[in-house]
C-alpha cells in the first residue's frame, strides 16, 4: 500500500507541477500522507512519511530545480501490520529519485497474517490463507506474531513531455524475519508472494498517464513482483522453477483538489483510484480466484511543508 501512495502522490505532485514556485526553499520539513484500501488481496493502511530535505544548489531548470538530500522516519499501520522505520532519499535532479530505508516490521498475529511456509512450492492462495487462520488455538500451521525487519532499496524516474509523464517505481528488499521453525517462506502481504525470510524480492509499478486539466490524472498502470529464491527456499528434490512472480495491467485515475494554499501547509489533496488485470499470478488467474476479477485499489493522500515561509 505504501508504494501505491508515494506514486499516486508523485503524480499528484512532482509530475505534474513543481511543488514551489520557483526555486525551493534550501530547507524543508515535508510530511507525506496516505491512507488506501485495496481488494484481490484485501489491505488496509495508512503511511506516513516526514523527512527533512536539504537543497543540495539552486538551480531556474525544470530538470534540475527539485534536489535534495533528505532524512527522515515513517511509520505505517495496519489491522494487521505495524511498521516504523528511518528513510535516506537523494534527489540529484527532478526527474531521479534514489532512497533506502529500514523498518521494523511487526505481525499481530490476526488475519491469517503472519504466515509461512517450508518451501516457495507451497499453496499460498487466499483460500489456504484462510483455512491455516481458521485451525484451532495451538495448532502448529496456525498464522502467528512475528516479528523482522525489511531493508528497502528504491529507485524512482518520471519523465513528462507536454500533458504525458511516465513514472517508474523499482525497489528491491532485504527480508529478515525470525520464522516458525523449519519454514523459510513467508506470505508478503505486501506484494502478494512468498518472499524469503532472510533474502531479497524486487518490484516495479510503471504508471503512464495523461494529466487531463488542472485537477484530473488518467492512464494505466504496469505492476511486477517477484522473489530472489535459493536452492534451500524448496524441499530437497523439489523443481526450482519460479512459481511465484506476478504482473497486472489495468488503468488508474487521481483527481487533485487544489496544487497548494497560500501557507504551503496542505498540497496536492489527491484521491486516487487503480484496478489491475493479473497477466501472471500462480492463484489469482484462474487457479484460487477467477482471473476476471481485478485488483482494485483507492485512497487518498496529500503533501505537507511545515516549515514556515518566513523560516525557510
Amino acid at each position: 500500500m505504501a508504494r501505491l501512495a508515494l506514486l499516486a502522490l508523485v503524480l499528484a505532485g512532482p509530475a505534474g507541477a513543481q511543488m514551489l514556485d520557483g526555486i525551493p526553499p534550501q530547507h524543508r520539513i515535508v510530511l507525506v500522507s496516505f491512507t488506501g484500501a485495496r481488494y484481490n488481496p484485501l489491505g488496509l493502511a495508512t503511511d506516513l512519511r516526514g523527512t527533512y530535505r536539504l537543497r543540495l544548489y539552486p538551480s531556474d531548470q525544470l530538470a534540475l530545480q527539485d534536489n535534495f538530500f533528505a532524512a527522515g522516519a515513517t511509520l505505517s499501520v495496519s489491522p494487521a501490520i505495524a511498521r516504523v522505520g528511518a528513510l535516506v532519499e537523494l534527489q540529484p535532479l527532478t526527474i531521479l529519485k534514489l532512497w533506502a530505508l529500514y523498518e521494523e516490521v511487526q505481525f499481530y498475529g490476526n488475519f491469517s497474517e503472519m504466515q509461512s511456509f517450508p518451501s516457495a512450492r507451497a499453496d499460498y492462495s487466499d483460500s489456504t490463507l484462510t483455512a491455516l487462520g481458521n485451525l484451532p488455538s495451538g495448532d502448529p500451521r496456525r498464522n502467528y506474531g512475528g516479528h523482522g525487519g525489511e531493508l528497502s532499496l528504491g529507485a524512482r524516474l518520471q519523465l513528462k513531455f507536454g500533458n504525458v509523464a511516465l513514472v517508474d517505481g523499482l525497489v528491491f528488499d532485504r527480508h529478515d524475519y525470525a520464522l516458525r521453525a523449519g519454514d523459510r517462506l513467508l506470505y508478503d502481504p505486501v506484494l502478494d508472494i512468498l518472499s524469503p525470510g532472510q533474502g531479497w524480492t524486487v518490484a516495479d509499478d510503471a504508471d503512464l498517464v495523461y494529466f487531463a486539466g488542472e485537477h484530473l490524472i488518467v492512464g494505466a498502470r504496469w505492476s511486477f513482483a517477484s522473489a530472489f529464491y535459493r536452492s534451500e527456499d524448496f524441499a530437497p528434490g523439489e523443481s526450482q522453477a519460479n512459481l511465484n512472480r506476478q504482473q497486472r495491467l489495468g488503468p488508474l485515475a487521481a483527481w487533485t483538489f487544489f496544487k497548494h494554499d497560500d501557507r504551503r501547509r496542505f498540497w496536492s489533496p489527491t484521491m486516487f483510484a487503480v484496478a489491475g488485470w493479473y497477466l501472471e499470478h500462480r492463484f489469482r488467474t484462474g487457479a484460487d480466484t477467477s482471473g476476471a476479477i481485478p485488483y482494485l485499489a483507492a485512497g487518498f493522500g496529500f503533501w505537507s511543508d511545515l516549515l514556515p515561509a518566513t523560516e525557510r
